[in-house]
């Protein structure tokens, strides 16, 4: 037996791999046997080789798909393709089968205790040591238990443990990743996704099936209505690149109020599963868009209000009042109060008797015109401003000239029409984006109609005849309704989904992590023990989960409490 002197009580000999004999956990998953798993064909499903091997074919396969750059190619391709649910399902009952032989193989023998009742064990031991000790083997139980230790104990031997839960940290892993894979593979069955691409003010409840029809653009209900009240873009300074774009979406269901949600690239609503993704959008430059500035009596100040033909929108500030506009030129606009008409009128932009159109077409700081005759800029610096506009009367262009902004370049304004005369009067900037004053002037009167204030790509309108002193005073009770600019139409195009396997894959990534932290978090120890009443000696070794050079210190911290020094 190993002295039990002070130097020398609490550790032992170390041991070389030759000698040391496996700890008795070890041998307790080499004990059990399941004569029919290694056999054809059932080998096949507890191969390591095997699962390893359809692991890299599916590595593979996903980054091939991602280098698709359509994602329904790749969906028809790859991810929703017979061959690759095939390696999904074959990868999930591989997992499957080596998770079970690891459960019997490597756990349940261990649910019942081993003692190790051979002396060699404890003097080879890497991690051990003897004490003198003068009591019996419950007496040592006795000891782990209140450091929260299970223990069992048979005559002079005895076993503690603690930490054994993290032995299902892997088993645990594994079910969440088969989850993961079980669900992938249902996706393809019971996943659907779809387009919805709508005009501003238009509506449907249908959705065209993209994944999850039996036909290619097969027509699906969602079971609500989609009313896309509005969509919203802005661009990059001096380009035509999207730096947003925003659709304004009403979601009608029977026996539930209207919902209305902003969809954007990084705001995607759930309506009754369905997910709702701005994808992109269509301009349509020959349908207007109308934006109108609406005043009464019991507004503080003037609603701005987007509409196009054929749509109503409510009134902000005014409850259960809309406006809006029936189609034909000019449009008439209306107002309604619980359905019924309560005041129409025109907006007169069909005429010249009515408004100007003035679109901001184009911007150059430093306007040059390149060798292939194209208007550009050289820099960035305001160094000869240029603004190109239109100017439209109704859908009719009148002029499109480019107006510059230092004095000296103004007399080379070039115009495809002499009716009005406009000036570049101010350039500046408002939230990083340039902006402009252009007055605009009736060439055959000399009477100013008025100046506009816009940025790139924004149309507004400026009333032709008409002045302050034309005006009469309007009854306190009367509506005022005016044309503020007009724009394209867009369509906007979501993306629709929605796939009822989605929360059991959120699931099984979830029961991955609870895996990874019971395995690596929880420490595992096992301590056997041994009393000699003859020596007066108790014998301790310890196999931990991450290897250890000694004893921890709750197990040092038993053996000095109990060894009795000579």
């Amino acid at each position: 037996m190993k002295s039990s002197s002070p130097a020398s009580a609490l550790k032992g000999p170390v041991s070389t791999a030759k000698d040391r004999e496996l700890p008795p956990a070890r041998k307790a998953t080499m004990a059990v046997k399941i004569p029919w798993y290694n056999r054809p064909p059932f080998k096949y499903f507890f191969s390591l080789h095997i699962g390893i091997s359809i692991l890299i074919l599916l590595t593979i396969a996903s980054i091939y798909g991602t280098l698709i750059p359509e994602l329904a190619e790749a969906q028809a391709k790859v991810y929703y393709s017979w061959w690759y649910k095939g390696l999904l399902l074959a990868l999930a009952l591989n997992m499957g089968c080596a998770t079970c032989l690891n459960i019997v193989q490597r756990i349940v023998p261990l649910l019942k205790p081993r003692f190790q009742k051979a002396p060699g064990f404890y003097k080879t031991a890497k991690t051990s040591a003897s004490v003198a000790y003068e009591g019996n083997a419950e007496g040592v139980a006795a000891a782990f238990r209140r450091k929260g230790y299970k223990t069992f104990v048979e005559g002079n031997f005895g076993f503690a443990r603690r930490g054994f839960f993290s032995r299902f940290g892997a088993p645990i892993s594994h079910a969440g990743l088969i989850i993961v894979l079980l669900g992938g593979f249902a996706s393809s069955f019971v996943a659907k996704e779809g387009v919805v691409q709508q005009f501003e003010g238009g509506e449907t409840n249908q959705l065209m099936l993209t994944v999850g029809g039996d036909e290619e653009n097969e027509k699906y209900d969602l079971g609500f209505t989609v009313r896309i009240d509005d969509f919203d873009t802005d661009f990059f300074p001096q380009t035509r690149i999207p730096s947003h774009f925003i659709s304004t979406v009403t979601f009608l269901e029977d026996g539930k109020a209207p919902r209305t949600e902003n969809v954007e690239v990084n705001n995607s609503p759930v309506i009754d599963g369905w997910i709702f993704h701005q994808t992109s959008y269509q301009t349509y430059e020959q349908y207007t868009r109308y934006t109108l500035a609406v005043e009464h009596p019991d507004l503080a100040e003037p609603a701005s209000i987007e509409l196009s033909m054929g749509q109503s929108r409510s009134i902000p500030g005014l409850d259960g009042m809309e406006i809006g506009l029936h189609t034909g030129m000019p449009p008439n606009w209306y107002i309604t109060k619980g359905g019924e008409t309560i005041e129409t009128g025109s907006l007169g932009a069909g005429s010249s008797s009515g408004h100007l159109m003035v679109t901001a077409e184009q911007f150059e700081p430093h306007f040059v015109i390149g060798p292939d005759g194209v208007a550009t800029s050289r820099s960035e610096e305001l160094e000869n401003p240029a603004l190109k506009v239109t100017l439209r009367d109704g859908t009719q262009v009148i002029a499109s000239q480019w107006l510059f902004g230092r004095e000296d370049m103004k007399a080379f304004s070039h115009s495809q029409g002499g009716a009005y005369a406009m000036d570049l009067s101010d350039i500046h900037k408002e939230g990083g984006k340039w902006h402009f004053n252009v007055a605009i002037t009736q060439n055959s009167s000399g009477v100013p109609l008025g100046t506009v204030h816009f940025g790139v790509g924004d149309t507004r309108a400026i009333a032709v005849g008409a002045t302050s002193s034309d005006e009469e005073e309007k009854p306190a009770d009367e509506w005022n309704v005016t044309l503020a600019g007009t724009g394209p139409m867009y369509a906007t195009v979501l993306s629709v989904t929605r796939n009822p396997a989605i929360h059991p894959i959120y699931f099984g990534c979830g029961l991955m992590m609870v895996g990874l932290l019971v395995a690596f978090f929880i420490r595992r120890k096992d301590v056997w023990f041994m009393v000699d009443p003859n020596a007066k000696q108790l014998s301790v070794a310890a196999v931990y989960r991450h290897p250890r050079e000694e004893l921890d210190p709750q197990t040092n911290s038993v053996v000095k409490h109990l060894s009795v020094t000579p």
